[in-house]
């Protein structure tokens, strides 16, 4: 299964409503590479903590985006 992830500086770029997009994205990669994993289609099973780690850092963006615009807004 070819992952698909996105580097830290295009992420950065993005705007919230696309990280949140990226991030549906990802879970739904996660969610299929489990299966795999769980039916033995897939035999590498480190790349789930590649999908965890990608949805956290999208998360942690979107967190700084949303506080950032907050403290734009006062």
């Amino acid at each position: 299964m070819k992952l698909k992830l996105t580097k830290l500086d295009e992420l950065k770029k993005m705007k919230t409503v696309d990280l949140d997009k990226y991030i549906n994205e990802v879970k739904k990669q996660q969610y299929e590479f489990t299966h795999a994993v769980a039916t033995n289609k897939e035999k590498q099973t480190h790349q789930s903590k590649l999908l965890k780690k990608a949805v956290a850092r999208a998360n942690t963006l979107k967190s700084i985006a949303n506080a950032q615009q907050e403290g734009k807004e006062q």
